[in-house]
């Protein structure tokens, strides 16, 4: 996943990119362009099976590793949310999600299935970002 930087970086900016590369032989495979110049994918996370990604762009797309073009369909609204940090639970396939609100508040934490049904939701502190299960 790459970002495409932003407006006014001495980098440059550029379209998001989502490439897959080949960790064999570490070819690029298939890159697959955000049409959008403003938008900014972040939180790559993969599912159990590694075939589906799933990443925050105002709200959460869900993207088979087998597609040749980029899902434009939201798979989980943001709402009046603010979408920040983003992974999926291998071991039960349930997606994770933190909003930070605006960023100063307590945040929240949001499950999902596989299927972007809410299961539960959590109150976190200040800019929950990180998901780390232990098994």
């Amino acid at each position: 996943m790459c970002d495409g930087g932003f407006y006014g970086s001495s980098y440059g900016q550029e379209n998001a990119k989502l490439i897959k590369v080949n960790p064999e032989n570490y070819l690029i495979e298939k890159t697959l362009i955000f049409s959008d110049l403003n938008m900014s994918p972040t939180e790559l996370s993969v599912n159990k099976t590694k075939d589906t990604l799933f990443y925050i762009n105002n709200g959460i797309f869900r993207q088979s590793i087998y597609e040749e073009s980029l899902n434009t369909s939201i798979f989980i609204n943001q709402d009046n949310k603010i979408f920040y940090g983003l992974s999926v639970d291998t071991a039960s396939s349930k997606i994770y999600v933190s909003d930070v609100v605006d960023y100063v508040s307590n945040g929240n934490l949001y499950v999902y299935s596989q299927s972007g049904q809410l299961l539960n939701s959590y109150k976190a502190g200040v800019n929950p970002g990180e998901f780390c299960f232990m098994y």
